[in-house]
């Protein structure tokens, strides 16, 4: 899967799966991140992007150095 980027992170591995996307193991500048990629698409609910906003909010309030910021 190596060779393959996401806004800049070079993909390692996938982790996982789940209701709201996919998680990979990411690299860039020679460190590594957990990345998850939420898909919305024409066919979302106004409830799914909520849903999505909303983990993105509850999530870019998180202060911990072991959270990325957005």
């Amino acid at each position: 899967m190596s060779n393959k980027n996401i806004h800049g992170y070079e993909i390692k591995q996938q982790i996982g799966t789940g209701s709201y996307g996919v998680v990979y193991k990411v690299q860039k500048d020679n460190k590594v991140y957990v990345l998850k990629q939420i898909p919305i698409n024409p066919n979302s609910t106004i409830s799914q992007i909520d849903s999505v906003k909303n983990e993105a909010k509850i999530l870019s309030s998180l202060k911990s150095k072991y959270v990325v910021e957005y």
